[in-house]
């Protein structure tokens, strides 16, 4: 099986054979289109299969933040191919994959997974296939309160508003979470401010919940304090991942730099991608959906502080780099962290400033964040934040005279054109990777890249 290290060597390699691989499933079975000539053993799988060498034109795969996108994928036919037209292909899996002539099938890498969307015939002579990406991310909510009543915790809450569960005999009934992520015995409330006591109840209306000892009437609020199971980020991102059937590399997860302790709270309806979307700026670090469809954090870090050993790619005077600037990131006058204790739709605080030293009398901005690490945690990543962004940042588009499959989105790569001067002391420039475009059969690449 070919490491993740040998491949990125090979796919920076001036002697490799690339082929492309495209696998396209319809209602009875599946068709094997390549641009080289290309079959596999018995021990593959599949076995014994020949590609068609048919694709008519270079295939186009784009990867950015926020999507994943194939371009239409033209299929030269001499006439063995015309009974496709019987065949059902819309709705079914379309799979590209990238690897060296000398292989075998399972040493392939995935660089596309989507949905047929159009198959049609141009020609006596051409078809076309149109895609769209396979759904990467689920569109569940984390905590629905009208099915469940068990709202997600974690971390040390102090001073949390607790979640009422209905008034049944003239007493108000109130639920911190799911049994199994407290204890109840740590369990402290206040009434209005002032410490109170409380009665548990598991009986036919309710289980898992109190009441507040002679309060009836619920005019005022019902805080609880108590530490909980889940501390850590890590530790609760994985549970709701499960929760929700997301996959998530497991081992990547592990890996990520940071793991801070945490205080969060959601006791109202909360869309898995919302969740994420909070996750990612507490962590300060850029998605990527693998291969698999895991989920993976990579971290965006100062690009010219990286060692060597994290270089992904280095593309070189041979890689023929042209380099041209896209967009330009304002410096930040000053990053915002809200980090509220619990409901993390809203917008309360507490809010947390870091500001930076720069020329207000040039253009700046202000950078708001949201966390749910603790503060003293979620301050120290707002400060990293503001380093990194003191400065003006560019975006940049960098075209390469060879396909680049070994990159992922948060990939550091280093790109040495002297006539973009982008070389420092005979060494090339470290760049964030962000989006790619891959013109394979072309076999060009444009980079999407921060510094």
């Amino acid at each position: 099986m070919i490491t993740d290290t040998q491949f990125n060597e090979w796919a920076q390699s001036s002697t490799k054979h690339p082929i492309l691989l495209v696998e396209i499933t319809h209602k009875t079975g599946k068709v094997y289109l390549s641009d080289h000539v290309y079959f596999t053993n018995a021990t593959d799988t599949p076995a014994h299969v020949s590609y068609d060498v048919c694709l008519k034109q270079a295939v186009l795969v784009e990867r950015t933040l926020d999507q994943d996108s194939v371009g239409a994928i033209r299929v030269y036919n001499d006439g063995s191919l015309d009974h496709w037209l019987d065949l059902l292909f819309i709705g079914y899996e379309i799979e590209i994959l990238i690897g060296d002539k000398s292989w075998n099938r399972a040493d392939f890498r995935r660089q596309f997974n989507g949905t047929i969307d159009s198959f049609e015939q141009l020609s006596g002579s051409s078809y076309e296939f149109k895609s769209t990406l396979a759904t990467s991310i689920v569109q569940s909510i984390v905590f629905n309160k009208y099915n469940s009543y068990t709202p997600w915790i974690a971390g040390n809450h102090t001073s949390t508003k607790a979640m009422a569960a209905g008034k049944i005999f003239g007493m108000r009934r109130y639920r911190i979470a799911a049994p199994e992520k407290y204890n109840r015995n740590d369990v402290t409330i206040t009434y209005g401010g002032n410490p109170a006591s409380l009665t548990w109840i598991d009986d036919t209306w309710t289980t898992n919940t109190f009441y507040v000892t002679d309060h009836f009437d619920g005019t005022l609020e019902v805080k609880f304090a108590c530490p909980t199971v889940d501390q850590k980020f890590k530790a609760l991102f994985a549970s709701v991942c499960a929760h929700v059937n997301q996959p998530i590399n497991a081992a990547n997860l592990a890996a990520y730099p940071i793991d801070p302790d945490i205080t969060l709270y959601i006791s109202e309806n909360m869309p898995f991608p919302e969740f994420l979307a909070v996750s990612l700026e507490t962590l300060g670090a850029l998605l990527w959906i693998n291969d698999e469809g895991e989920i993976e954090l990579y971290r965006k870090e100062l690009p010219e502080l990286i060692e060597e050993t994290s270089i992904v790619s280095f593309f070189t005077p041979n890689d023929d780099p042209v380099i041209k600037t896209i967009t330009e990131e304002l410096p930040a006058a000053a990053v915002q962290i809200k980090n509220p204790d619990y409901n993390h739709n809203s917008e309360d605080g507490p809010n947390h400033f870091e500001y930076n030293a720069i020329d207000l009398t040039y253009p700046y901005r202000t950078v708001i964040t949201h966390s749910y690490a603790k503060d003293s945690e979620a301050i120290i990543e707002g400060r990293r934040l503001a380093d990194l962004l003191s400065v003006t940042r560019r975006t940049y588009s960098v075209t390469i005279n060879r396909i680049s499959p070994e990159l992922f989105i948060g990939a550091i790569v280093n790109i040495y054109s002297p006539e973009d001067r982008w070389e420092e002391n005979g060494q090339g420039l470290n760049a964030l990777v962000v989006g790619f475009t891959q013109s394979f059969k072309s076999n060009k690449s444009e980079l999407i890249v921060w510094r």
